[in-house]
């Protein structure tokens, strides 16, 4: 588990760039203990994506539809082919 100065650390971004995700619900938000808000290695991978995708041109509002069609089952991967193929160049 990591506070949220060490995660910032680890994933190279700012502490209150983790907190704005938090807000827009970008990441969860984390367990809580001793006031202290505790993350686990999900967060790494989560915030691993989230830059990737920014470097590859997405919004935060198109991470965020790319995030939430993740849940859904394969049958909606339509929507992701949508959005990654304005993005990306098709090769």
């Amino acid at each position: 588990m990591y506070k949220i100065g060490e995660l910032a650390k680890i994933v190279n971004v700012s502490i209150d760039t983790i907190r704005y995700y938090e807000k827009i619900e970008l990441i969860p938000q984390p367990k809580r203990l001793n006031k202290y808000r505790s993350y686990d290695r999900s967060y790494i991978q989560q915030i691993g994506f989230i830059k990737k995708n920014k470097e590859l041109g997405f919004s935060l509002d198109e991470i965020n539809k790319l995030i939430s069609v993740s849940k859904l089952p394969v049958s909606e991967c339509d929507t992701i082919y949508q959005l990654c193929s304005r993005k990306l160049p098709l090769q």
